[in-house]
């Protein structure tokens, strides 16, 4: 099913108007390819891109059709011509040819600035693809393109190939509030995994810790080791092990010392000799 819609276009500022003596003519942007838009496409509010290739189809069918002023199809309000067309980095340019009989409206588009900034594109929708309220354009058959007013109401069947501020507005904000989560969801997973890093710290730092107090209670006397473990596992730095080390060692000068004597000693003093 065909489906009708106009599209407004924009006056090219980056061309310069030309002018010989029988006629004048003026660029347009007409569409840009992939741009989304939200027309009005058979009463209903739809979002639309067109394809690099549709442009490239409508580029060749737009070439001769009729300019008309506000849509009005009568062969008495063709006020020109498309003269030709051309798709320069996915946007495509028409440049239309008024005769210099239109007196009046050349003499408006010639104003600084000019009311005329805008054309509408008529024509139908032949075939598309729709997937989650998207419609993809990829062939429009061109019928026409009217002069109208910048600023003037759209009819209900009019594609503003322009986006308002509104809408820009719109996009952005939604494209602000997707990053916005996007960078607290990756927050949420960093200090996840920052707990995560410094669990794994605190139980190498214990595991060193206790290595190191393993290492350091073969330096105290082995009668003071049962003494000293208790105070050595509650010991949180090995700066505390050192002290503590330091201490036992010191206790160690304050300990009875005896002599066993040997088991070869024979003399009547020594309660260990062989006999």
């Amino acid at each position: 099913m065909k489906k009708i819609l106009t599209l407004k276009a924009i006056l090219n500022s980056g061309y310069q108007l030309k002018e010989t003596e029988e006629v004048v003519e003026v660029p347009f942007v007409v569409l840009k390819a992939n741009s989304p838009m939200t027309p009005q496409v058979e009463n209903e509010p739809k979002t639309v891109v067109f394809t690099q290739e549709s442009l490239q189809r409508i580029q060749k069918d737009i070439i001769g059709k009729p300019v008309l002023v506000d849509h009005w199809e009568s062969v008495r309000n063709i006020v020109g011509v498309v003269s030709s067309a051309r798709v320069e980095n996915d946007t495509l340019i028409a440049t239309i040819k008024i005769p210099k009989t239109e007196e009046r409206l050349i003499s408006l588009i010639k104003l600084k600035p000019s009311p005329i900034q805008e054309v509408s594109i008529g024509g139908y929708i032949k075939a598309y693809e729709e997937s989650n309220g998207l419609i993809t354009i990829t062939d429009f058959e061109t019928k026409e393109l009217s002069l109208v007013i910048k600023g003037a109401s759209p009819d209900t069947k009019r594609l503003d190939a322009k986006q308002s501020n509104k809408q820009e507005d719109t996009v952005l904000k939604e494209q602000i509030e997707k990053l916005e989560k996007e960078n607290k969801e990756l927050k949420a997973k960093l200090e996840e995994k920052e707990k995560e890093i410094s669990k794994l710290k605190e139980k190498l730092e214990i595991m060193e810790l206790t290595a190191y107090k393993s290492e350091k209670v073969k330096e105290i006397d082995p009668r003071l080791v049962a003494l000293a473990k208790p105070a050595l596992e509650m010991a949180t730095s090995k700066e505390q092990v050192d002290k503590l080390i330091e201490d036992y060692k010191k206790m160690t000068a304050s300990l009875p010392t005896f002599n066993t004597p040997a088991p070869t000693n024979s003399s009547e003093e020594n309660p260990f000799k062989v006999i």
